[in-house]
């Protein structure tokens, strides 16, 4: 399956349907039928087909035996004018056949779904029709369906379009349940093979010149549902086993983004630096796919702070403070300072900030967050540059002027060094 995307409705959607409505698929004589107590659980007991007499149209059901015995869901067909409405919002597809007294077949304006709806259902009903659309070639997405009361997704895949079916029963309280309100939801995910540039900027003015897409994927998937909220996300399809450190790693390099990585939400940000739009993206393992969530740039204020840079004008990224020891964090790494055969305490018990002061006999080791692929760390010295100008072990370095890069070794995310004179530093920044 190329995208597993599954909703169910909720209590604000059904209280706010805009429906176009169909005629009433219920024929004459439908009542005739109508199940009783029991009847569906002899679904697959032989001997059922005795109980019902089987029509030619019904091989079209690839029922088993006394299947179609409890209703007539399966030997009619659908209205001209029900195919009509099908055909225009499902890419010219149309559902397999199925009836339930009370049910009439619309169109959902407000959720974008052709729904079979408006009579109550059990999950006997619910395996029926599940049944059917197993024999027309849908196949069910098991993570996203619970057999056990009756709910079921299914997809029909097609080249850059999958057919989408939901078939469930719902309580009062919009929670699927055995017995309920019965529904039947269809829909068509839409692919395209390239970045939609245009599409995003018709939400997020300015993104087509300036946001950089994620190209090595041979399918995307644009979701509209919340783009008119300031949300449009992108699923990019893939064969990169990790495609968030490769997408991680163009961004970082272009210059337009302020990047970070969020351990907590085990999601990457890019803050693009003209102010049009933000990125939040991460990889999606069991779809294959880096999942891309592009809001405006106004919502700044919401994401992560960008932190590839450790600053020492204040103490905002001091996490632990004492005499012997000092941590400074950010996203992408971590800087220590070590007492260690100093006769001066970490900091002077002041100087933890504009600027940090470093002295004789203490040890700074500089640790890389392995999300960001860091390969150097260029640190801004306010004074004694060539104090700097030590052995460091899993690194070299190089100063030029205020400005030392500290190079990893292969393989090497950690680098530390014992100072034999003291040094002023204004920040560190990972790169």
């Amino acid at each position: 399956m190329k995208f597993k995307h599954i909703f169910l409705l909720s209590a604000l959607a059904l209280s706010l349907f805009s429906c176009t409505s169909v005629s009433d698929t219920t024929n004459p004589g439908d009542n005739t039928n109508e199940e009783k107590p029991g009847d569906d659980n002899n679904n697959e007991k032989p001997g059922d087909d005795n109980n019902g007499e089987e029509k030619p149209d019904d091989d079209n059901n690839n029922e088993k035996p006394g299947d179609e015995n409890n209703g007539e869901e399966t030997t009619g067909d659908w209205t001209e004018e029900e195919k009509s409405l099908m055909k225009k919002y499902l890419n010219g597809e149309v559902l397999p056949y199925f009836h339930l007294e009370g049910c009439s077949l619309y169109y959902d304006e407000m959720i974008e779904t052709v729904t079979y709806s408006g009579g109550k259902g059990t999950s006997l009903d619910t395996a029926k029709y599940a049944k059917i659309l197993e024999n027309n070639g849908f196949i069910i997405d098991e993570d996203n369906s619970d057999s056990t009361i009756g709910c079921y997704y299914f997809t029909k895949q097609f080249d850059l379009f999958d057919f989408c079916v939901q078939v469930y029963n719902l309580d009062e309280n919009y929670d699927c349940v055995e017995s309920g309100d019965f529904y039947i939801d269809a829909y068509i995910l839409t692919y395209s093979e390239t970045w939609d540039a245009d599409l995003v900027e018709t939400y997020f003015p300015g993104t087509k010149d300036n946001l950089i897409p994620f190209e090595d994927a041979y399918l995307y998937y644009f979701d509209e549902e919340y783009a008119e909220y300031g949300f449009l996300t992108v699923a990019c399809f893939t064969e990169i086993e990790t495609p968030s450190l490769t997408y991680f790693e163009t961004l970082k390099n272009s210059n337009k983004y302020s990047v970070s990585y969020s351990e907590e939400e085990e999601c990457y940000y890019a803050l693009a630096l003209d102010k049009t739009h933000n990125l939040c993206f991460y990889d999606s393992i069991g779809d294959g796919a880096l999942f891309v969530i592009i809001t405006d740039g106004s919502y700044e204020e919401e994401a992560p702070v960008s932190t590839n840079t450790i600053t020492f004008e204040n103490e905002s990224c001091l996490k632990t403070k004492t005499e012997a020891l000092a941590i400074w964090e950010c996203e992408a790494g971590t800087f220590k300072v070590e007492k260690g055969s100093s006769s001066i305490n970490v900091g002077n018990f002041t100087y933890y900030s504009n600027p940090l002061r470093i002295y004789t006999g203490q040890t700074i080791t500089i640790s890389a967050n392995e999300n960001y692929n860091v390969s150097s760390v260029e640190i801004d010295i306010n004074k004694s540059a060539s104090s700097l100008d030590v052995s460091w072990s899993g690194a070299t370095i190089v100063i030029d002027g205020n400005k030392a890069t500290l190079t990893f070794d292969e393989n090497s995310s950690t680098a530390s060094a014992t100072l034999n004179n003291k040094v002023r530093l204004n920040s560190v920044t990972f790169k």
